[in-house]
């Protein structure tokens, strides 16, 4: 009888792990695609503007861009991440949860809105160029829109729709990419790419609201059993009081992790001379734009994990908590190790590929940028799974020493060294905050990658980097350089054993779910 129990318990835990597979490859799956839609049109988009308007103009754009998206992006992340824990956690409610925060949403990000336009002048003042500021007065209404657009995307990543959450957001990034194209054609440069970008996410907020609006969908319906009134759920679910005290830490930390990502930039533009300023900016915006591929295409696996990890953690489940820091750190090196080689031992040249032989100066600092991207894109899963573990006031924290560290080095080192003095601040930043972190998540959950599993992963990586190295394919050849690369690094991986049987069966289904 006992071993008829234990069995029964072997069998529900395997159908709990397989289910949690399946959400994480379906996900995984779409969300990426998504990532790779987003990469396509913006790296479309950055290319076609840094040949159309050239590399001061493109500086000018950049910086606003850079700007804006530190403010919206805070806004966009903080409120999906906090809107799918509390819908993961009750999905019962999630029409409620939705409503609510939209009306704090509304409240929130018109306020920063308004200050972001009023603040455009100090803005620019602090930048060196007054330029800038009708520029960062037209970018203030992106803000708002994205804001509210990101209440229906933490909606759906909370009941798990991932398959519409990516639908919704690539159509979004399409869009965007065509108006851009469209406006700057027309002749309007920086106004006409800004207010692409506004247009878009006006055009994409109306979208939801025609589309989704607020009818409950079918995961509430058939919780519907559960009759409470607001006042109840109020109390007991989603107070405003517990909303604003998880959601502040979270887009706090979003603040800093966008200020990772653009304080080189900022630190380069106005420490620079007046007559190279803009100059320097065009050039390394090229450069941020290609170092964070490999960290975009990893970013999906976070959005997934995020909502799991919660529910977990939620339902005090160390084993499934545990699960999803193994899974989800070993899918992103991955990915990540290889991307990162493959960028930095063919610096050169993909940015005359991308952006022509103007924007070669950048090359040494984006092969020091790439692997300071790695290590961002490492540091932000980490932090997803301390924030889907109720600790979002840690994550803040741990991203706060490491954009101290960034501004130091970034202060010093830009006035002697240009732009490599940027690329190696953020990098030599972003190494010591991973360092800090990984030891902060193995004495909490007791638990990382198998050392074993780790090796192979980085002896395939190096394997593909020494390859790249000895082979320098230029134009469109780099293409079927990166392919034969990528046949190396999965070869490497099959003969050491890194990739086994359950690894192709996982692949096989993620082609399946698709």
């Amino acid at each position: 009888m006992q071993e008829e129990n234990n069995l029964l318990s072997k069998n529900k835990l395997e159908k709990k792990v397989q289910s949690s597979v399946s959400i994480i490859g379906k996900g995984t799956v779409w969300l990426t695609l998504n990532q790779f839609i987003f990469l396509f049109t913006s790296y479309i988009t950055y290319v076609y503007l840094a040949r159309k308007l050239g590399a001061e103009l493109f500086g000018v754009y950049g910086v606003v861009i850079s700007l804006v998206t530190v403010v919206s992006m805070v806004l966009i992340t903080g409120t999906q991440q906090v809107v799918a824990k509390f819908v993961s956690e009750n999905p019962a409610h999630a029409e409620f949860i939705k409503r609510k925060a939209l009306k704090l949403q509304l409240l929130f990000s018109g306020s920063i809105t308004i200050i972001y336009f009023l603040l455009s002048s100090a803005t620019a003042y602090l930048l060196h160029d007054k330029s800038l500021i009708p520029f960062l007065q037209l970018s203030a209404l992106i803000i708002l829109f994205h804001s509210l657009f990101s209440v229906f995307m933490g909606y759906f990543n909370g009941l798990k729709l991932f398959k519409q959450q990516a639908l919704f957001t690539a159509t979004y990034h399409i869009v965007r990419m065509i108006l851009t194209v469209i406006f700057v054609m027309l002749g309007y440069k920086v106004f006409g790419a800004i207010g692409a970008f506004v247009l878009s996410s006006i055009l994409f907020f109306a979208a939801c609201l025609l589309f989704v609006g607020f009818n409950k969908i079918e995961t509430e319906k058939n919780n519907a059993t559960i009759q409470k009134s607001e006042a109840v759920i109020q109390k007991e679910i989603v107070t405003t009081k517990r909303f604003i005290s998880f959601s502040i830490p979270i887009m706090l930390y979003i603040v800093v992790i966008y200020l990772l990502m653009n304080i080189d930039l900022f630190f380069l533009k106005s420490l620079s001379g007046a007559a190279t300023a803009n100059l320097y900016a065009g050039y390394y915006t090229a450069v941020q734009t290609i170092a964070r591929i490999p960290y975009f295409v990893v970013a999906a696996l976070p959005v997934v994990l995020f909502p799991l990890v919660s529910s977990s953690s939620f339902a005090k489940n160390v084993e499934k908590t545990k699960y999803y820091i193994k899974r989800g750190l070993r899918y992103t090196l991955l990915l990540l190790l290889p991307l990162t080689a493959a960028i930095a031992a063919t610096a050169k040249e993909l940015l005359i590929l991308l952006y022509s032989a103007e924007y070669v100066v950048g090359a040494k600092a984006l092969f020091v940028l790439v692997i300071g991207m790695m290590f961002l894109g490492i540091f932000t899963l980490f932090t997803t799974y301390i924030s889907g573990s109720n600790k979002p006031k840690m994550s803040f924290y741990l991203a706060c020493i490491t954009l101290i560290l960034a501004v130091l080095l970034n202060y010093f080192l830009v006035q002697k060294y240009s732009m490599i003095g940027a690329a190696v601040a953020t990098a030599i930043a972003l190494f010591l905050g991973v360092i800090i972190i990984v030891v902060y998540v193995y004495r909490e959950y007791g638990v990382l990658l198998e050392l074993d599993s780790f090796l192979r992963i980085c002896y395939a990586t190096v394997i593909m980097y020494i390859a790249a190295s000895l082979v320098h394919f230029t134009g469109y050849m780099l293409l079927v350089e990166y392919l034969i690369l990528g046949v190396v690094y999965l070869l490497v991986l099959y003969l050491s054993k890194e990739i086994n049987e359950e690894d192709v069966g996982f692949v096989k289904r993620l082609i399946g779910w698709m």
